[in-house]
């Protein structure tokens, strides 16, 4: 998958990405993405990160309905509906 498709699959824009993966690739002192004249490409490290991340962030998406669900079970007549990023 293009690296441009997952970004905008997760709601972000590219240029937030832009500025992020450096900051994480300093924070865990590796290189996630080979940058190739105009072209990214994921290396076997950004594709593993990428991944764990992408069930973090199911997780969660998952624990906020839950929760929405269950104060709406228990009474709450308007639950915040956002979206976690």
């Amino acid at each position: 998958m293009a690296v441009a498709v997952a970004v905008e699959r997760m709601g972000f824009a590219i240029s937030y990405a832009r500025k992020q993966v450096p900051l994480i690739e300093r924070g865990l002192d590796t290189l996630l993405l080979y940058r190739i004249t105009r072209r990214l490409r994921l290396s076997d490290e950004g594709a593993r990160f990428y991944n764990h991340s992408r069930f973090i962030m199911a997780e969660a998406e998952n624990a906020s309905s839950e929760t929405i669900e269950s104060a709406m079970a228990n009474g709450a007549t308007n639950p915040s509906q956002s979206r976690l990023r």
